[in-house]
């Protein structure tokens, strides 16, 4: 369950973002919708504990994510939650299977279930190539692996197919879904992507 109550954020004196109560539960998915610069990624990120709140709370199953220590909130990060960024943000030194290994250093989870993840996003053979071998698409799934392999409870995707062609769009909304529901996760996406919109159809406009 995710629940977030009187939530706001301060950038600086000149700007404040405020959000209307809302809840997710257990293995729900979602969409939050809005115009750029509306605060989608804002949300998403006080919701993840990217950022900590101006006021209000985010609750995270029986958790307060906002009230925990920076240490603890790691901790919880690398255990309950996965996140997929705009751009795959991977590390150009590192093997593919080396970057979706960092994630099991945050979490509990052992090693050896990187080759599972990566057999079930298609990506195995990938394994020892660098990020620059590697395709826009292929990139993206990397990505996603990364962000499930702790086998989280929420998965949050911020813009995950702004730069993606129609049928790249598609399918990675299709992996999200499923990996989701292999993790038993709920998955809550941040878009202004109309395509999106018909493959999700719990929304919150902002």
């Amino acid at each position: 369950m995710i629940r977030i109550k009187e939530l706001s954020y301060r950038f600086d004196e000149q700007k404040e973002l405020s959000f209307p109560d809302w809840s997710l539960t257990p293995k729900e998915h979602a969409l939050i919708l809005g115009p750029s610069g509306g605060g989608k990624t804002t949300l998403l990120h006080l919701m993840s504990g990217l950022l900590k709140p101006t006021t209000g709370e985010v609750m995270i199953g029986d958790t307060c994510i906002s009230d925990l220590s920076n240490s603890r909130l790691d901790r919880f990060r690398g255990d309950h939650i996965g996140f997929v960024f705009q751009k795959p943000h991977l590390i150009p030194s590192l093997t593919v299977k080396a970057n979706i290994r960092l994630a099991t250093f945050l979490g509990k989870t052992s090693a050896d279930k990187v080759a599972d993840v990566m057999e079930d996003l298609g990506i195995a053979d990938l394994a020892h190539r660098a990020p620059h071998q590697i395709s826009q698409g292929q990139a993206q799934r990397v990505a996603i692996a990364r962000a499930v392999v702790n086998k989280p409870v929420v998965i949050f995707g911020d813009e995950p197919t702004a730069s993606l062609d129609d049928q790249s769009c598609e399918a990675v909304v299709d992996l999200l879904k499923a990996q989701a529901r292999a993790c038993g996760a709920s998955l809550v996406l941040a878009t202004h992507d109309y395509r999106v919109k018909s493959q999700i159809k719990n929304h919150l406009n902002l």
